[in-house]
């Protein structure tokens, strides 16, 4: 095996370091190209995304393939790992081109490479960013973070010069500043010194007025304790001994230079240069010679009068036949006409130039080629942006900033032909721009006017905060619309502004508002009609009242009056059109099968909802009452609807939501999009329309996925159930600490032309948003109804209890919010050293309106709270409550009527009581510290998923894990609703070939299917029929029976029925071995499939599960 086959093998095996430790072994001259692909590769795979030893990893990549473009440039790979390296170290532009040749040139299926489909994923992304930027940080963060890491080391480096006496480490301190000055900058020249009074820090821009903008902006931000000791300067400084030496000893000096120098116009010069001594290096390495000549014309005026004054360069090979100059003398020639040689970068940013154009008359052309007269302190944006030149804009890019414009039109501006309103305008827009910390998040560059919009110019050093300011400007402003657009001419803009459309309208042209329609896929064209109509009335109570029977054509289609509403649910005995449902069966990253699922489908059952005058919640229930009983049907394979396939028992079990507490099924109408980019967790909502709202969209946090999504879920469940139009620049929260802003502009994951509604979210946030959001763990309400409706002979402070119990541990175990402490301090220190004496029951209801937030907690509390009294299903506390109840009542008071399924009201609220559930939450709590889930078994094995589809009934499925409270909890609970819901609890290996294999070999003795664990349905039900119709025999005498017949086959084998067999075994051990779902090679669980199946006895259960 060579060293190319070992590195292959090794990044199979993720071995990515072993790969760089072999071929960094090898010396560079030696490298192949591609031992330098595979070694890129390698780096790209350890980079860390947003870290400094990733970035430094991804550039090191990029220059190692960067030679090999002559021989590779036409090959997939050298074009996908550049397009990787520069989209993770956010160039987005630059990596786009790559990134399409790499798809143009894509393999094919290989699980070597990536799939289309992932590369397509990256370009979208790519394309979404370069139009709307985002940052995973901005030039703002970078700097601050920057001059951090500097200042945290600026007394070592600071030493090393001082040490370095001959000067011989100069490289490799330079060397780590700029390690560091990456922090903020992708590429960025320095030089470094000591002027006898303190170090120096020269930040050169090497000519590029781009590049000087955010060196200047690094230098202003330069924090106290650097400048103790350092001189940040922008710009290489003018000096009288000019001269160069180079480690080759190439040595030059201004006198070696011969110059001519002409006007080009005012305070503007070309010079022509000529120097002997470098003829032979112009023939070998003309771009060196360039750059030597041009650091000597820095070092003869000062770079920042070079770059201000010199707008011509040109290095001779022969000289002029006109008198020249020295390059030395070059400042006095200037001087002598009337310019000063100022070295500060301020005075030349600050200089603008007057542009005029031809403008476009065609209001469709591109924006700005309307524009007529303009002014610029940076021309090279515009020129870049007429000529389609990017190079500017991708070099902001790649720190952090964006160069852009705002875009408005003018007709609302015009008054009597005079532009002093479009002027003051921009004044105005300016003004607000760059009011209070505005300077920090942008720079302006200029402006400019069309003959029909007026344009704003600047450079954003956090484009997030500029475009929310702007957006508020706009909001208040008479304008009808405005638009953000990048200096990238062949991208969109960005609206932020439009009066003309507002979310229900949207909602209604889009013909999405109040429509519920969606579809059952079939595996088969066939479907039981009357089973529809029983198991709606049985589920949900729901029957025809009043349909014109008429209607019904045939019995493929079942028409019904409900209310005011009409439900129509008709088979249609062929394939969804378009693969439509294989599309978007995509977006359900909760079901791995669902693509293959739906792509499999014959027919499907369409179900829609009709109705003017209902509310639109109420005909959201109706709809999602009718697909989940649709579930039931034989060969239902998926649910086809709010953008994305469900899986079917996943949309029955959200759908029993609505039977508990009259909860809204949100996550049946609404689709929780979650996606990943280099910014982080981004999250959108589908299906909002439907209601008459905006969609949501969360973008770039580093949340957990599980709290994004829980934190869509609450806020949509606000929205919807309280019928809230949440507004743009509105900030929405609990707390000064839990503050959410809101933007509409449009959407990202969503289509373009879609406006959405972008919330702030961070990690730190809660999974919701506090009380005035009704982001709600308990309210007492729910419980004081029950003691109403059912007449229960208790004190209704009763509700209170289980509440009062959980705030007082969290109050005893440190686990509440500042703002609690604060406000609530007294009440606090009651029950940390008098419990007593303090009622939390009174507390909750007076100081709380009865309520339990997740705000209330601190961070870790929340994260806490979220497992234990949210949406998980075990362990969860209140189902501990119920749990105790039964054990202090006992199996028959509590499943009695007296206590009418509420018992927990009736324990005594005493120290007993709180002791008890202590000891509960203190074993949850140390759990939910501990768990560590397996995450090869988090989703189920295909012999799990046929597993549950034989068992066919309500499933919870359990990974792998190393602590089994979830499934005690789980199995505990389902012991006590068993008895009331008519079901056994059985807990099943879920990775068990064997017993699937002996599950479906009982139930079709005869079967002949030859595909791996292929079983019929029909069979399986007719077999557990089959059993259940067996009178059921008295064991003893069955056992019995089965001894005298092993005694007589004993007599046939020679052996004594009497002596041989019966009795104990000499030296034997008792053998009272539990068969347990500890896995003792790797100390956690099998993963556990809890199956509670309908039955009223464990006898009963039996065929389903022996």
């Amino acid at each position: 095996m060579d060293i190319l086959q070992q590195c292959q093998q090794w990044h199979e095996e993720d071995h990515y370091q072993k790969i760089v430790d072999a071929l960094e072994a090898v010396p560079e001259a030696e490298r192949t190209a591609q031992m330098d692909m595979d070694l890129a590769r390698a780096y790209n795979n350890l980079a860390g995304v947003g870290e400094l030893a990733g970035m430094k990893l991804l550039r090191r990549a990029l220059e190692l393939m960067r030679p090999h473009e002559g021989e590779l440039g036409d090959t997939y790979s050298w074009n996908f790992r550049m397009g990787y390296a520069l989209y993770y170290l956010d160039q987005e532009g630059r990596a786009l081109p790559f990134l399409e040749k790499a798809l143009e040139l894509h393999p094919g299926d290989d699980p070597r490479f990536n799939t289309r489909q992932e590369i397509e994923e990256i370009i979208d992304a790519c394309k979404r960013v370069i139009v709307l930027p985002r940052f995973s940080q901005c030039f703002r963060e970078r700097v601050e973070g920057c001059w951090q890491a500097f200042a945290s080391v600026e007394a070592e480096i600071r030493q090393e010069l001082i040490e370095d006496e001959d000067h011989i480490r100069g490289s490799e301190i330079v060397g780590r500043v700029h390690d560091i000055l990456a922090l903020a900058f992708d590429e960025i020249a320095i030089e470094m010194g000591f002027n006898g009074g303190k170090f120096e820090l020269i930040l050169t821009p090497e000519g590029d007025r781009v590049k000087l903008f955010e060196l200047v902006y690094f230098q202003n931000h330069a924090p106290s304790e650097v400048l103790a000791h350092w001189n940040v300067v922008v710009g290489r400084q003018a000096c009288g001994r000019i001269g160069l030496r180079t480690e080759d000893e190439w040595e030059l000096s201004a006198d070696d230079v011969q110059i001519w120098v002409e006007p080009r116009g005012e305070h503007s010069f070309t010079i022509s240069t000529y120097c002997e001594k470098l003829l032979p290096m112009l023939g070998e390495e003309e771009g060196r010679a360039w750059w030597l000549i041009s650091t000597l014309t820095d070092q003869a005026l000062g770079e920042i009068s070079h770059m201000r004054y010199i707008d011509g360069f040109d290095v001779l090979r022969e000289p002029k036949s006109e008198p020249s100059i020295l390059l030395s003398e070059l400042p006095s020639k200037l001087a002598e006409t009337g310019i000063e040689l100022s070295a500060d970068p301020q005075a030349l940013l600050d200089s603008y130039i007057g542009y005029e154009m031809q403008p476009d008359e065609d209001p469709e052309a591109d924006w700005r080629l309307d524009v007529m007269t303009g002014s610029t302190c940076c021309p090279q944006l515009i020129n870049g942006y007429l000529n389609s030149d990017d190079v500017y804009v991708d070099n902001l890019h790649s720190d952090g900033a964006v160069a852009g414009f705002l875009c408005y039109p003018l007709e609302s501006l015009r008054d009597n032909e005079s532009t002093q309103k479009n002027f003051d305008f921009r004044d105005s827009l300016e003004a607000a721009l760059t009011s209070g910390d505005g300077t920090e998040i942008l720079t302006l560059t200029g402006g400019a006017t069309g003959l029909y919009c007026g344009y704003v110019d600047f450079i954003a050093w956090d484009i997030k905060a500029v475009l929310e300011r702007a957006h508020e400007f706009f909001e208040h402003s008479e304008i009808p619309w405005a638009n953000f657009h990048t200096f990238r001419r062949a991208t969109a803009p960005v609206n932020l502004k439009d009066q003309e459309h507002d979310s229900a309208s949207e909602a209604e042209e889009s013909g999405r508002l109040g429509t519920f329609a969606g579809s059952v896929l079939l595996s088969a064209a066939q479907w039981d009609k009357e089973q529809f109509i029983r198991d709606l009335y049985e589920q949900w109570g729901i029957v025809d009242q009043g349909s014109d029977k008429s209607e019904e054509d045939d019995d493929t289609t079942v028409l019904m009056q409900v209310d005011d509403m009409r439900l129509v649910v008709s088979l249609f005995d062929f394939r969804i059109p378009d693969n439509e449902a294989e599309l978007n069966a995509e977006n359900n990253y909760l079901w791995p099968e669902a693509v293959e699922v739906a792509g499999a489908h014959q027919a499907h059952i369409m179900v829609a909802v009709l109705g003017e005058e209902s509310s639109l919640l109420e005909k959201g229930k109706l709809f999602t009452k009718a697909l989940a009983v649709c579930c039931k049907q034989e060969y239902a394979t998926g649910v086809f609807t709010s953008g994305v396939v469900f899986e079917p028992r996943f949309y029955e079990d959200f759908a029993e939501m609505m039977k508990e507490e009259d909860r809204l099924p949100i996550y049946n109408w609404i689709w929780f999009g979650l996606y990943h980019n280099e910014c982080g967790m981004n999250g959108y909502t589908y299906g909002m329309d439907m209601f008459g709202k905006d969609e949501i969209e969360v973008l770039d946090t580093q949340a957990e996925p599980s709290q994004l999504r829980d934190f869509l879920a609450s806020l949509v469940s606000y929205v919807l159930e309280n019928d809230v139009t949440l507004e743009d620049g509105q900030t929405i929260g609990f707390s000064a600490e839990d503050q959410h802003t809101i933007t509409r502009s449009p959407g990202i994951a969503l289509p373009d032309k879609q406006m959405t509604l972008k919330v702030s979210f961070a990690a730190n946030d809660e999974a919701g948003v506090g009380s005035s959001l009704g982001m709600i763990m308990d309210d007492a309400s729910y419980h004081l109804e029950s003691i109403e409706e059912k007449n229960l002979p208790v004190d209704p402070i009763n509700a209170y209890n289980h509440m009062a119990i959980y705030l007082r541990w969290c109050i005893e175990h440190d686990l509440m919010d500042e703002a609690f402490l604060a406000e609530h301090g007294e009440t606090v220190e009651q029950v940390k050293t008098a419990p007593g004496n303090a009622d939390l029951r009174r507390f909750i209801q007076a100081e709380l309106s009865g309520r339990l937030y997740f705000a209330l907690f601190n961070q870790q509390g929340r994260n806490f709270a979220h497992y234990y009294y949210g949406q998980n299903i075990s362990p969860e506390f209140p189902s501990d409550i119920d749990d105790n109840a039964l054990r202090f009542f006992g199996p028959e008071r509590y499943h009695s009527d007296e206590f009418q399924d509420e018992a927990y009201l009736f324990i005594p609220f005493d120290e007993d009581y709180y002791r008890t559930m202590a000891q509960v939450i203190d074993r949850r709590f140390i759990n939910w510290q501990g768990q560590e889930d397996d995450v090869d078994t988090c989703e189920p094995s295909e012999t799990a998923q046929l597993i549950m589809k034989f068992l066919d009934c309500s499933l919870t499925y359990f990974p792998a894990m190393a602590d089994d409270d979830p499934i005690t909890a789980g199995y505990s609970y389902a012991r006590r609703l068993g008895v009331r819901e008519g079901f056994v609890p059985v807990l099943v290996r879920a990775d068990d070939e064997t017993l699937l294999e002996w599950l479906m070999v009982n139930s079709d003795l005869e079967g002949d299917n030859k595909e791996r664990f292929g079983f019929d349905p029909g069979k399986v039900a007719q077999y557990r029929d089959q059993m259940l119709s067996l009178s059921i025999k008295d064991g003893k005498v069955v056992l019995g029976g089965l001894i005298a017949q092993r005694k007589t086959a004993a007599k046939d084998d020679g052996l004594d029925g009497e002596k041989d067999m019966p009795g104990e075994i000499a030296g034997g051990t008792e053998d009272l071995r539990f068969s347990s779902y500890w896995n003792p090679e790797t100390e956690k669980t099998y993963p556990l499939i809890l199956a509670r199946i309908p039955a009223t006895n464990f006898y009963k259960s039996t065929p389903t599960c022996p």
